[in-house]
This record gives C-alpha cells, structure tokens and sequence, in this order.
C-alpha cells in the first residue's frame, strides 16, 4: 500500500471509519491518550522502530512490517542516525550485515526415522488439535497425538505469537522436560527442569551462519549446582537407555 492508498484508508474516505488514536485503543486496548503521547514523542524526537519476526507466525502477520514501514516514512526518520526501522534486530543479527559467511562443519546428521513435524508456529495447534489435518507447503499432514514435550534450546514462551493460547495448549501433554538455566516461564511450566550450564560455565566454540567469527568460549566458572553441558546431559539419558554409542 502506497501513502497515496494509505492515506485516504487513514481518513476513511473509502469505509467512512477515521483510523484515529480512538479507533485504535478499541483495537488494541491501549487508551487513546497514551497512542496520542507516543506519537506526538515519536514526531518531535528521532525515532528508531523495532520490530520482532514474531508477528510473522500469526493470520496476516505481514501487515505489521508494512505499517512499521509507513509509520517510519511518515515521521521522515529513514537514514538519519538513531532514526528509521528494523526487524528482528538481536535475533536475527544480520539485517544490514555485509559479511562473508565462514563455513562450518558438523556431525553426520544420519536418517530421522520421525516423518512428523510442524511449522515452528504451530505449537498451540498441535496439541489442542491431535488427530486433525492441516495444509503446509502444498502438502496435507496430520497432527500427531502428543503426549511428552522435550525442549532443549529457546523458548516457546519468548517466540510464541499467542502466549494466551500457548498457555492452554500448555496444560495437554502428560509430561513437559525442559532443558534450563535459570527459573523463566519455560521452566516453570515443566514438569521436570534438567539444569543446563550457561556460556560462562563451559568451554566451548561459539559461531553462527550471520556471524564472521568464531568465539572460544572460555570457562570462567565452574558449573552451579547439579548443572550439565547439554552434550552430558542427553549422554546420560542415552547411557541408561542403552544407547550411549550413537553419541559418539
């Protein structure tokens, strides 16, 4: 939508609806004065607009990045220092980057014998909705009945696009294991926490495909507690199941 088409929207010329800060705290349940003094704040000083790719994981979750860019253009901020917008500014980490990719390696992935997946923003769908179908990529699947959670590694609490409904879908499985290091919403809603060790409490090489280093990870401390590298940990797991070879 271009600000000529954007305009006459904003003045609803077209619906007969004045998208005024009014309009918008019925929408958004923010009070009208305080989207009033925002934007008044957002005009008289500069401006940076950050916006997380979480939006994306939700019914017509581009219409966020698309107002982001118009609001920014409308304060007249695009180029100038500390003005302007960006998505997914920590996470991602290479919005604007430049730089080579140093290529890395790894461990024979082998054959995964599980042919069921999901798309990452349907945790909630999978299991308040066991047994139904769902289309993905021109493809048809089926969500399978889920009746354990192992989560390593993020955060569905943090990426999640509806925390209400996650918290419902929450309450279906018969056990939820999670992998952390500190006591968030992830570990509070498990049912049992296997303490991991943090960046300071291993030695270890940190890279990433957005980044052009590669970090030794020093061990400044010893691990707290009863906290394992996460390697030690499913090592462990594997060792009482009798299949401690297929980790080395």
């Amino acid at each position: 939508m271009g600000f000529d088409q954007f305009l006459p929207y904003l003045m609803g010329q077209k619906d007969g609806v004045v998208k005024t800060a009014d309009w918008a705290a019925d929408i958004s349940e923010i009070p009208a004065e305080t989207i009033r003094s925002l934007a008044r704040r957002m005009a008289a000083e500069r401006t940076m607009i950050s916006v997380s790719w979480s939006l994306t994981r939700q019914d017509h979750g581009e219409q966020p990045f698309w107002a982001t860019i118009m609001l920014a253009s409308m304060l007249g901020q695009i180029g100038l220092p500390g003005g302007g917008f960006g998505f997914g500014y920590s996470a991602m980490n290479y919005i604007g980057s430049q730089h080579t990719i140093i290529p890395g390696v790894s461990f024979p992935q082998g054959q995964n014998a599980v042919e069921n997946f999901i798309p990452v923003a349907r945790i909630s769908d999978l299991l308040l909705h066991a047994g139904e179908f769902y289309d993905f990529n021109g493809a048809r699947y089926q969500y399978p009945d889920t009746k354990l959670v192992y989560w390593a590694g993020g955060n569905p609490f943090h990426h999640h696009q509806d925390l209400n409904l996650l918290m419902e879908a929450w309450q279906k499985p018969d056990t939820i294991i999670a992998h952390e290091w500190c006591w968030n919403s992830l570990a509070k809603r498990a049912d049992i926490v296997l303490p991991c060790t943090t960046t300071l409490e291993r030695q270890d090489i940190a890279m990433t495909p957005r980044d052009p280093y590669v970090v030794a990870m020093s061990k400044l401390t010893e691990p707290n507690g009863q906290a394992r590298d996460d390697y030690d940990i499913f090592a462990g797991i594997a060792s009482r199941d009798g299949g401690w070879g297929c980790f080395y």
